[in-house]
């Protein structure tokens, strides 16, 4: 399930490019909260709290501002500046948490494929897949063990243990992980070239 990681944010009254440098060079991110129905609200973060944001991994984030006034969100879209390694500006989505939402999530594998022992390689062909689940529900990725795989077997979106709460909408028969028979294919290629290799007699 999600966890509702608490990020402490200032108001802030100036917007603008100008005014977004000066922040950044104080080491504050400029930020915006967009509502439903709602004037948005704009916000810095501490890039050092947002870093540890990162590290969290949480899905829904809580807004916290100096009075004591709290709003849950996603992030919407986070501007990165690759070049200087630096974050620009973050959008925010104020959500309700008892409202339904259909998103994509991470899939990360766990366990070593029964294959692996009898030259099998795994390949992941699909990195994330369609759910949908209560806001509060949301995941930040969600685990998939592989340990029972064998060599040319696979595994698809059907086959995905879902935590209670979470309604499959990816395609059910979509294949998210397989074992091939890599190791062995090499060996016979391997042995192939040896032969022909070999001086004739």
């Amino acid at each position: 399930m999600s966890s509702n990681y608490v990020v402490n944010v200032e108001a802030r009254e100036e917007t603008g490019t100008s005014a977004s440098r000066r922040l950044r060079r104080a080491g504050k991110i400029p930020a915006i909260m967009y509502s439903k129905g709602k004037e948005t609200k704009n916000f810095t973060v501490s890039v050092v709290d947002w870093k540890k944001v990162g590290k969290s991994e949480a899905s829904v984030l809580e807004l916290k501002t100096a009075d004591g006034s709290t709003y849950s969100v996603l992030v919407k879209e986070e501007q990165y500046d690759y070049l200087a390694d630096r974050n620009m500006h973050i959008d925010f989505t104020e959500i309700d948490l008892n409202a339904t939402i259909h998103a994509a999530v991470a899939i990360k594998h766990i366990g070593e494929p029964a294959g692996s022992s009898q030259g099998g390689l795994l390949e992941q062909l699909v990195y994330e897949i369609e759910i949908e689940c209560l806001v509060k529900d949301l995941p930040s990725s969600i685990n998939v063990d592989v340990s029972s795989l064998e060599v040319e077997h696979n595994l698809k979106a059907k086959d995905i243990t879902l935590a209670e709460g979470l309604t499959l909408k990816s395609t059910p028969e979509q294949v998210i992980f397989l074992v091939s028979k890599v190791a062995a294919a090499t060996s016979a290629e391997t042995a192939e070239a040896d032969e022909e290799a070999k001086p004739a007699e």
